[in-house]
């Protein structure tokens, strides 16, 4: 099965939210990196990472960090 890793800080921009739907119905597995505010992301995601800040620049450090793990 394919793996899909899906990155935004807008939790909510219709074209993630629209990818998301799309792999749900072709079976992919997707793994979400957000914000603390993730939006409707998280509930369409089969996991999803929060960094847990409001401010851009630790998130993109956080998600960074992650990327390297």
């Amino acid at each position: 099965m394919e793996n899909t890793l899906i990155r935004a800080f807008v939790g909510n921009s219709k074209n993630v939210i629209e990818v998301l739907k799309a792999c749900k119905e072709m079976g992919v597995v997707t793994v979400g990196l957000t914000g603390e505010c993730n939006g409707r992301m998280a509930d369409l995601c089969d996991y999803c990472i929060k960094a847990l800040s409001t401010v851009t620049p630790r998130i993109y450090e956080a998600h960074i960090l992650i990327g390297h793990i």
